[in-house]
């Protein structure tokens, strides 16, 4: 018996040891020992030092191009001083895998230029950087970011100007973007968002400061695409207050799709989409919550396209459009809005609809099936993309139409409760479901496939006296 208690023990230490959290005691000696750098058989980064030490190879001159990365576990990193990966001299350019793990307390970006690289499948948890953002400060080629997302506090000071005319700005996933693209799917940032600014200048000079949910500037092709901002965003000084929810400043060839964003608590009024932009920015398929300032440039277009805005307080779509300009324009959505000046929406069916209404989706799934209902209660019963979403499950409830009616079957998550109501038709009584429970109405949790029938007797029957004296009972 003591053998078999050892053993136990032994085993539940080594799956403890598994999903343990790897503290970074600040030295990059740890070369990884496993896996040959393939897509089949990635290198393993399995500690911080690891991921040190793939900083300190890409700052030797190893780009790492075509070459494969999987985190094995979740990384500390100690709030002590990191050295991203990549530098402008030589730009990491291959593939990471976060192994859908959090690398937390950052005082720099992960990676700092990456060319042409993959990133997905990573949470960056709780980070304070000055002059980048958390996962990664530049990007070139054609980059990708998959399925990664900012928790956590996160604070970033922002003292190098962008140009000679006072602009700042800070991104919460990526400080600036350059190259020929940038693709950002499936991403989120949920953290609490602090951006310090400098001072504005003592000579008078106007000083601007841009903020990005995800992207602090853009000046490639960039494409932000099934993701949310749901950051609690706060800039400081106070006098600074363009932030955009997914990019900050944007040059031409931006597209936003298939996208939502929820309102910031401590900043009430945002740009939707980007706050500043010198071109074109395409928003289609997107809703928000909130008050927001369209920028110049913002545009939707083509009827399969559906951008809703909703006010904090009601999920009816009445909201009030602010033009950069200053001005007010009340609008029952959806609605049709077209200025030289800024920007228009459109959405292709003249009808008022709640954003908590289930037909919404047909709305917003014009240019795929991406929403969902949020059955899970995670965004307040406004829609969510599918990739949230849990095991759904199908509650199947039935009857015998001829003797009555059942309410409640549909498709439900996870522990959700459904209430089964049988309402049985003139001449009928309920009696039951198929598994012989009596309520009625009935409730139960979800926690799987499930089919009930409603179960029904006659309780009244008409006799037929026949001329011959025989009978017939119906």
């Amino acid at each position: 018996m003591k053998k078999i208690l050892i053993l136990l023990t032994a085993f539940l230490l080594m799956v403890n040891s598994l999903h343990a959290v790897q503290t970074w005691d600040g030295t990059s000696s740890g070369k990884w020992v496993n896996g040959s750098g393939t897509e089949a058989d990635p290198y393993l980064i399995e500690t911080p030092a690891h991921l040190a030490y793939l900083s300190a190879r890409v700052k030797a001159g190893n780009t790492y191009e075509g070459v494969y990365f999987l985190q094995t576990d979740d990384f500390d990193l100690n709030s002590k001083t990191w050295t991203p990966i990549g530098t402008d001299t030589y730009k990491f350019a291959g593939v990471y895998d976060g192994g859908d793990k959090k690398i937390s307390k950052l005082k720099n970006a992960i990676f700092g230029y990456i060319c042409s690289a993959t990133i997905k499948n990573l949470t960056l948890n709780g980070a304070e950087v000055t002059n980048t953002s958390t996962l990664c400060k530049n990007t070139e080629g054609n980059s990708h970011i998959l399925n990664c997302h900012c928790t956590g506090t996160i604070k970033v000071t922002i003292n190098t100007q962008a140009s000679s005319t006072s602009e700042f700005f800070a991104g919460g996933i990526i400080h600036c973007s350059g190259g020929a693209s940038l693709t950002m799917t499936a991403c989120s940032n949920q953290a609490i968002m602090n951006v310090t600014f400098p001072n504005y200048s003592s000579s008078g000079n106007a000083v601007f400061g841009y903020v990005g949910g995800f992207l602090g500037y853009s000046s490639c092709s960039t494409l932000v695409s099934q993701s949310i901002n749901a950051c609690n965003m706060t800039i400081a000084p106070t006098g600074y207050k363009y932030a955009g929810d997914f990019i900050g400043i944007a040059g031409s060839g931006n597209i936003i799709e298939k996208s939502y964003s929820t309102p910031s608590a401590n900043m009430p009024d945002g740009y939707f989409g980007v706050a500043k932009t010198s071109n074109t920015t395409l928003i289609r398929g997107c809703y928000a919550r909130g008050t927001y300032i369209f920028s110049t440039g913002c545009i939707t277009q083509t009827n399969a396209v559906c951008c809703y805005l909703a006010p904090r307080s009601s999920d009816v779509m009445t909201t009030t459009i602010r033009t950069s300009g200053g001005s007010n324009i009340n609008y029952n959505l959806p609605y049709y809005w077209q200025s030289e000046s800024y920007c228009f929406f459109y959405a292709p069916n003249n009808a008022k609809i709640g954003l908590k209404d289930k037909s919404i989706l047909s709305e917003l799934n014009m240019l795929g099936d991406y929403f969902t209902m949020d059955l899970e209660g995670i965004n307040d019963g406004y829609p969510i993309l599918k990739w949230q979403a849990g095991i759904r499950y199908n509650i199947n409830a039935t009857c015998d139409p001829a003797r009555g009616t059942v309410k409640g079957g549909g498709e439900y998550a996870m522990g959700n409760t459904v209430t089964l109501t049988a309402t049985p038709k003139s001449g009928s009584t309920f009696v039951g479901w198929s598994d012989g429970n009596t309520d009625n109405p009935r409730t139960i949790t979800v926690e799987g496939d499930a089919n009930y029938i409603a179960q029904f007797t006659k309780s009244a029957y008409t006799i037929y006296v026949n001329q011959d004296g025989t009978s017939n009972i119906e």
